[in-house]
């Protein structure tokens, strides 16, 4: 991490947090929960590579600005909110995934994120794939093209 004051912990049992809050988040190794109901949130304020490493989680939240290259990924249900011109988000999921809501620890408290949600600016992208279904709660036509099994 690129960062003066980083933070890696959590609030709860099987609960990681990532954050960044002046540079990017770089996954050298894989990162994976324990249980069922596990989470990873990574909070950046200038994106995440983690091409080379892997995630496994049941929840992944994804928060702040910039790009997210998450790579492959075993992740049961994602949720972003990326701020900012130039936010980007490219996961593949090795199986079925769902975009939901996920609901982990911030820093302050426990709260929660539904759906992905982009910047207005017309660069930012996203782009899911999976191995499986990809099942999106409450989906808008303009980002369902994004998507692709």
């Amino acid at each position: 991490m690129d960062n003066s004051a980083p933070v890696l912990g959590g609030a709860g049992t099987d609960e990681i947090l990532v954050r960044s809050t002046s540079g990017s988040i770089v996954l050298a190794n894989s990162v994976s929960t324990q249980t069922a109901t596990g989470t990873v949130t990574l909070d950046s304020a200038a994106g995440v590579s983690a091409a080379a490493a892997g995630l496994s989680t049941s929840g992944l939240r994804l928060l702040g600005s910039g790009a997210f290259n998450l790579g492959s990924a075993s992740v049961a249900t994602v949720a972003a909110n990326l701020a900012g011109a130039g936010s980007s988000l490219v996961l593949a999921a090795s199986g079925p995934i769902a975009i939901g809501t996920v609901t982990s620890f911030d820093g302050v408290a426990l709260t929660s994120t539904t759906g992905i949600t982009l910047g207005a600016a017309p660069t930012n992208t996203v782009s899911v794939t999976a191995g499986g279904d990809i099942a999106i709660a409450s989906p808008q036509a303009s980002f369902i093209q994004a998507f692709s099994k």
